[in-house]
């Protein structure tokens, strides 16, 4: 129940503030004429491009970690001869 009431309070915050963020900007690209959309696209597409960045670094990260475990590089302790 707690579960359900704090998914409906992030819910509503997500929906006021997408409300309140519905002014049209004018976005410049590199190339090409600017254009025109709601600022929440904006940060949308901010929030979903930081998202997919973090998760292939996350893959990479984890793939980096298993070849490492994989090529039998744990170190021995050393032994004195």
């Amino acid at each position: 129940m707690l579960k359900m009431i704090l998914y409906l309070l992030v819910v509503g915050m997500m929906i006021i503030f997408s409300s309140q963020n519905l002014d049209i900007v004018t976005v410049y690209l590199v190339a090409g004429k600017p254009i025109q959309v709601p600022l929440i696209v904006i940060i949308g597409m901010s929030f979903f491009s930081g998202f997919v960045f973090a998760i292939l670094t996350v893959i990479r990260k984890a793939l980096k970690g298993k070849n490492k475990h994989s090529e039998g590089t744990i170190m021995e302790p050393r032994r004195n001869l």
